[in-house]
Parts: C-alpha cells; structure tokens; sequence
C-alpha cells in the first residue's frame, strides 16, 4: 500500500494541518517523510509538503507549527494602503521569501527524499503547472528551488505577485486545486500502476462565515475582490472531497477537517489572538479525532508487504 498526504491550501490557517501533523508524528514516533509516499500540498500545505521533503530528514511538524507563530506576521507584515492595493498586491514578498530562504535554502526540488508535488497557474499559457519531484529528476528543466516553488505555490492573487518558477510566470495553485487530493491521487495511480492507495487529506478550516445578500446584491469588482477568492478556494477544496468520498472507500481516502469556530476566516490574520486561536482549534480536531488518528497511525507504521 502507497500511503498519500494532501494538504489544503490557507495561509496562516496552515497551522491547523501542521497540528495534526505533528499529532501523527508524535504517535508514530516517526517523521511525515517515513510515513508517506508521496506529498501534495497548494499554497500553505506546498510549503508544509516540501517542508516535511527537505533533505536529510525531512522538517519535523514541530518546528512547522513554530513557522506560522515566529514568522507568519513577517509573511504577512506591513500592508499596503487600502488605495494602494487597488492597483498591487496586498503585500511584499520580502517577508515570505526570506522564510522560505531561511527553511529550504538553495535544496532543489530533485532533491527531495519523498515523492512532492505542489500546484501552481501559469498565467502565460493560462494551465495549471504542477512541480513535481520525479519530474524534475528526469528533466532538469523542469527543476527549481524548493524556496521557488514554495514561493510559486503560495503567491496568492491579490495577496502576493506572481513568481516566477524559470521562464514562467505562475500563481497560487488553490484557484483550480486548493485541495490537491484528487491530484495526488492521479499522480500516485501514474506512479505504482496496480498498487493499493491510502489518501490522507488535510483542510484548513472551512468557511462558516455567510455572505448576505443584502451586503452582497451592490458588490462591484472591488468588494468582491478578495471574497470570490475565498469562495473558490473553499468551494475547490469542498468539491474535491465530496468526489473523493464516492470514488474511494473509507479505508482508503481519510480527510480531517474542522470548522474555524472563533477563529478568522482570513488567511493573512496573524494577530497573536488569531494564531493562539488557530493552534486551539488545531488540537481541539486532534482530541476530536483521536481515535480515527490513532486508527490511522496503527496503518501507517503497519508493515506494508509480509515479512517487511
């Protein structure tokens, strides 16, 4: 059996699927890199995927968890002038590179321990570009940076500008892929034919929040700017599960999800209120769910051939 993990797109609500990462890897007693074959992530859960993928070891959940509470108001720092974000992005790159400079360096994404894949639209040829690690082992034109594609996956429209990943020019994969799971699991079918799937997905929270059509019925292009993106985030990630749930048995396709609760909706809220909310809500899942983490732990360290 193949063991796969997809990680939802959602800024700093990445916090939430680091958790119950770091749940798992307690558990087990073994890193995310050991227990996986593969590693999808869009947006914040690319960063988590290729996080966990750095070689020698692979990043442990722990130290991920600290990324969002020490640097995500550095990621999300200073924003522009309500004016001034009607005609650029809502904030500069420098904070969310230096990060990702900090955790990944100069590492390829070929260099990879585990089997990665994050999402990322190229506006140019307007088609998904997805980076993978085998592809960029066979082709070298098809390698980067891991701090590239971290940068590529999570530059979110409106948010960031775009990245460049070599000649191209991309953005954000959650607007076609905010949950990447029927992603990997097409990429995981291409790369053991005939081998059994589990399929672990993890959300970010789901939008509660309503929108009424009172407030919405006047809404022109700059009041519905930054709410249609989260619409078609949240709807991608709840439309892939709803498949997945009829495609693949319950012993085989696993997602943990959570609604945000007291928590803000927005993925670039990093007041301290709002992360120690986030982490709350994180291990409230965790305790929620521990018997069907612990279930799933039992499969994942369970040896996966007779006699391994």
């Amino acid at each position: 059996m193949k063991h796969i993990l997809a990680i939802d797109g959602g800024g700093i609500r990445g916090i939430i699927p680091a958790i119950v990462c770091r749940a798992i890897e307690n558990w087990s007693g073994s890193r995310i890199c050991e227990l996986f074959d593969l590693l999808a992530g869009t947006s914040t859960g690319g960063i988590l995927a290729l996080g966990f993928s750095v070689p020698p070891d692979g990043i442990d959940a722990k130290k991920l968890v600290e990324i969002y509470e020490l640097y995500g108001p550095k990621i999300f720092g200073g924003p522009r002038h309500f004016f001034n974000r009607l005609r650029r992005p809502k904030y500069s790159t420098k904070g969310l590179e230096e990060v990702l400079s900090m955790y990944f360096g100069e590492t390829r994404l070929s260099q990879a321990i585990v089997e990665v894949l994050v999402t990322s639209y190229d506006i140019e040829r307007r088609r998904p570009r997805v980076l993978k690690r085998w592809r960029a082992q066979s082709d070298h034109t098809q390698d980067c940076l891991m701090k590239e594609a971290g940068r590529a996956t999570s530059a979110a429209p409106t948010y960031f500008s775009p990245a460049r990943v070599g000649e191209r020019a991309v953005v954000d994969g959650g607007i076609f892929s905010n949950n990447p799971a029927t992603l990997a699991l097409a990429e995981a079918k291409r790369l053991w034919p005939g081998e059994e799937i589990l399929l672990v997905s993890l959300g970010t929270g789901s939008l509660e929040q309503p929108i009424l059509f009172q407030d919405a019925q006047d809404w022109g292009l700059v009041r519905w700017g930054v709410p249609i993106l989260d619409c078609v985030f949240d709807g991608v990630s709840d439309s892939t599960h709803y498949a997945l749930q009829y495609l693949l048995s319950a012993k085989t396709y696993v997602r943990f999800q959570c609604k945000l609760g007291e928590a803000s909706e927005q993925i670039d809220d990093v007041s301290p209120r709002n992360i120690v909310a986030l982490k709350k809500i994180g291990e409230d899942l965790v305790n929620d769910k521990r018997h069907e983490i612990s279930q799933l732990v039992t499969t994942l360290v369970r040896p996966r051939h007779p006699g391994s």
